[in-house]
């Protein structure tokens, strides 16, 4: 079980990471992607919610996140020096990590729940191959494709997050 750490985003902040989640849906509906054309109100929920996800958790890391849509899928959402974090936004407060089966079992997903702006919570992480074992596998609707819901109380505490360095503060 772990337990959440909640992070108070600056409006600043908030205003970028809007700005990189309303840029990442205008790239999908340029590539046709599925996010941008089944949905388009729901693409830019997701999008702009996973931005403020992001930014969550590089401030929470103190780490610098430019959040651009060209490293889609090319590198991790947060790169630190110890490696990298994919970010899993979810709107409801007690809402799961959810994957994929397209998702790496190597990578380590972080849920952050999005539903309180501007507080985040960072609720837990989990490796891809031990979120994806078919025990929380489901179809929760028919237009869904099936994936693995973790629930919040099966996720590591975030102060066990492989190769978190608590920041320290650099004096000027």
């Amino acid at each position: 079980m772990s337990s959440s750490i909640r992070i108070s985003l600056d409006y600043s902040v908030i205003q970028y990471a809007a700005y990189v989640g309303a840029w990442r849906q205008i790239e999908a509906i340029k590539r046709n992607a599925a996010n941008g054309r089944t949905s388009p109100r729901t693409g830019w929920q997701y999008n702009i919610d996973g931005a403020m996800a992001e930014a969550a958790v590089a401030t929470w890391l103190g780490v610098w996140w430019d959040g651009g849509p060209h490293k889609f899928k090319e590198q991790p959402d947060i790169v630190t020096p110890s490696g990298g974090y994919e970010i899993r936004a979810n709107g409801s407060p007690h809402g799961d990590l959810i994957l994929t089966d397209r998702d790496s079992p190597d990578a380590i997903y972080i849920l952050v729940l999005t539903a309180e702006a501007p507080i985040y919570e960072l609720c837990g992480w989990t490796k891809g191959e031990d979120g994806m074992t078919g025990r929380w596998k489901r179809k929760p609707r028919a237009d869904f494709a099936p994936a693995h819901f973790v629930p919040q109380d099966e996720l590591n505490d975030m102060a066990t997050l492989p190769g978190y360095q608590a920041p320290t503060d650099v004096p000027f």
